[in-house]
């Protein structure tokens, strides 16, 4: 007898019906589409309720990680800027010192 259990991983928008045998790892589970896969504690449940609350959080996750890796870049970015900006200006001092030490008499 088959079992209808609910897949919820990050691939996924919406809880993804499949049936099984047996229920729980390391056991398999048959998709709409017919292929199998391996069951997870993490990424597949018993009830649509618990999938769905397993979507929210790791797109919740997804969002907080990705939006840590934008403003940790902006802060890269940014001492860039400030370094470059240096340079530059360093560099014009020696240009500016350099041209001064040519027009000087030998």
């Amino acid at each position: 007898m088959s079992t209808v259990i609910y897949r919820g991983s990050d691939e996924d928008y919406e809880p993804l019906e499949c049936t099984c045998e047996k229920v729980g790892y390391p056991n398999d589970c048959t998709l709409p589409n017919g292929e199998t896969e391996r069951q997870y504690v993490n990424t597949h449940f018993v009830t649509k309720a618990e999938a769905w609350k397993k979507l929210l959080e790791s797109s919740d996750a997804g969002v907080s990680l990705g939006g840590s890796r934008v403003a940790q870049c902006k802060q890269e970015l940014l001492r860039a800027q400030i370094q470059a900006a240096d340079d530059a200006e360093r560099w014009a001092k020696v240009r500016d010192g350099y041209r001064k030490f040519q027009r000087e008499p030998a």
